[in-house]
């Protein structure tokens, strides 16, 4: 027996939707120019013009993308067993390479170096493993298949040396230094310098122009590490815990619960005054971390922007609803795009 028919106008449903078709980071593939994929297409949304445009892919479905602004590059990955990535240019919008055996079920992420020569791919399920492919001739490196003792869910590559990358999970992070050889490359898996006992739940990070790489975690604490071999060189606390880590040409921004934004300027040679036994009692717990605006330490506050107080003043449309989880700097650093928890863009 079919069911009682019930009047549409008796029954109320309230649908609360937000259309953000973008991770974060955005995939900028021009300084004005954003990247997206909506199903199996892609997308591009000129800022300038406030114009977008679509193409079609060979794929069911598109799980990872990245994007290269030097060299207007785009890769995406299909979702399902034994994905293939596809390499594109942007203008004109081809089809370079197709990439496979990069995993068996699940690839965890991509990433482009900053001159677009290289593409690097994170593999988690059920091979744990990084790969380095040229994008020159879209051939895998000899000795670039990196074999990885966990599962790593995010690839940063140093803007400043494509062969310093770093790679990122929610409880550690390493540093993977690439060497040319005769004929080949070398492949080093630098060892952890923070200490297996620290409570580390990795909220942000970022390279430093200097090729430092910072490491922010939920505790509020700020870890820089040697680019190169991964050393732990100086560790401060943070007021708030810190969401987002960014840069600009002038300056090193910072998202920290309760949405403050912190403009802060790098003083590396501060690292001097640190000695390394310093650094070991602060990450034993053996000694309170110096405060990060401390006027003598590595990162010197000149600005700070609260969001909250902002949005006040603006209609109800331009508030912030969520906290801030991602800050990102365009590459002229004259604009950011923000991202919130709550889908807003």
């Amino acid at each position: 027996m079919a069911p009682p028919r019930k009047d549409p106008n008796a029954s109320k449903v309230d649908l609360h939707v937000t259309y953000v078709p973008m991770s974060a980071p955005v995939n900028f593939v021009d300084h004005r120019t954003i990247c997206y994929t909506a199903a199996n297409s892609v997308h591009f949304w000129d800022l300038e013009n406030n114009s977008t445009s679509s193409f079609p892919t060979p794929t069911y479905a598109i799980t990872k993308m990245c994007s290269n602004e030097e060299k207007g590059l785009i890769a995406f990955c299909e979702g399902g067993a034994h994905p293939q990535v596809y390499v594109f240019s942007v203008n004109p919008y081809k089809l370079l390479f197709t990439l496979a055996d990069l995993a068996e079920l699940e690839l965890a992420d991509m990433a482009f170096s900053s001159c677009g020569s290289r593409l690097y791919a994170l593999s988690r399920a059920t091979s744990k493993k990084l790969t380095v492919f040229s994008m020159k001739t879209g051939q895998l490196l000899p000795g670039c298949e990196i074999q990885l003792p966990l599962r790593f869910d995010k690839v940063c590559v140093y803007p400043g040396h494509k062969d310093h990358l770093a790679v990122v999970r929610s409880s550690t992070v390493r540093i993977i230094s690439i060497s040319k050889s005769f004929e080949t490359y070398i492949s080093k898996l630098q060892p952890s310098s923070i200490p297996g006992d620290i409570d580390l739940a990795v909220s942000a990070y970022s390279w430093t122009p200097a090729g430092h790489f910072l490491v922010a975690t939920r505790q509020g604490m700020l870890c820089t590490l040697d680019g190169a071999t991964g050393a732990l060189l100086y560790i401060c606390q943070a007021e708030q815990p810190i969401t987002s880590i960014t840069l600009t040409p002038d300056y090193l921004i910072t998202s920290h619960i309760g949405n403050t934004l912190n403009f802060w300027e790098l003083q590396p040679q501060a690292l001097a005054k640190v000695t390394s036994e310093d650094v070991a009692s602060f990450a034993a717990g053996m000694a309170l971390a110096p405060q990060m605006a401390l006027s003598t330490g590595m990162f010197q506050l000149k600005k700070v922007a609260d969001l909250e107080s902002v949005g006040e003043s603006q209609p109800l449309a331009h508030r912030l609803l969520g906290q801030v989880a991602s800050i990102q700097a365009t590459s002229s650093g004259a604009d950011a795009v923000l991202t919130t928890a709550e889908g807003e863009v």
